[in-house]
């Protein structure tokens, strides 16, 4: 009966949408358990996509049809990989929660990293509708570098409901990134619903 309670406990738990996470006074906002949860969602499945896909002035197109969980993490992966509660982390962030947006009537949590720190998130926007588990847009910013060694990322996720259920509209990825010796290489991938 202990065991029976406790799962189902766990059951529950684990299906709450995402809130902030608290680390020493510091909030932010859950992106890898919020995308997690979509993920799991089973009408993550149910439309249809088109991805564009272009590196270094070569393209690609390719359409989707009802992509399953494996697809959707591997087109996530930069949101379901964000660890926001690193100790590292901590005190980095100028930290704006539930501003209002300029020009819609969402709210907007925002984390700018600190111009005196060299952390590899460099920014992270979150808006949502009313509260923050009806989340209509992420965009994160990651920048590493070394003398031998230059990344930048720009990955932003754009979501609608859709018969009641939040799914992507749009995913987008822009990477640039250079090594020691070589070019700069660019890889931009956009993927759309289609239906």
């Amino acid at each position: 009966m202990r065991y029976t309670l406790l799962f189902l406990l766990l059951v529950l738990i684990a299906c709450d949408p995402p809130e902030l996470s608290v680390d020493g006074g510091e909030k932010f906002y859950n992106v890898r358990a919020f995308t997690r949860h979509l993920i799991q969602s089973d009408a993550m499945s149910s439309a249809n996509y088109v991805k564009y896909a272009e590196i270094d002035g070569e393209s690609e197109v390719k359409e989707f049809e009802k992509p399953d969980s494996v697809f959707w993490k591997k087109e996530l992966a930069a949101f379901l990989n964000l660890d926001m509660d690193r100790p590292s982390l901590k005190n980095v962030f100028k930290i704006q929660l539930g501003s209002n947006d300029d020009g819609s009537n969402l709210l907007v949590d925002r984390y700018e990293l600190k111009a005196e720190s060299d952390a590899e998130i460099k920014f992270l926007e979150v808006a949502y509708l009313e509260d923050s588990s009806n989340v209509r847009w992420i965009i994160l910013i990651q920048e590493s570098t070394n003398p031998l060694f230059y990344s930048r990322k720009e990955n932003e996720l754009f979501l609608s409901r859709y018969n009641g259920a939040l799914q992507p509209d749009s995913v987008k990825s822009r990477v640039e990134q250079w090594r020691y010796g070589t070019d700069t290489m660019h890889i931009d991938t956009q993927l759309y619903r289609n239906n």
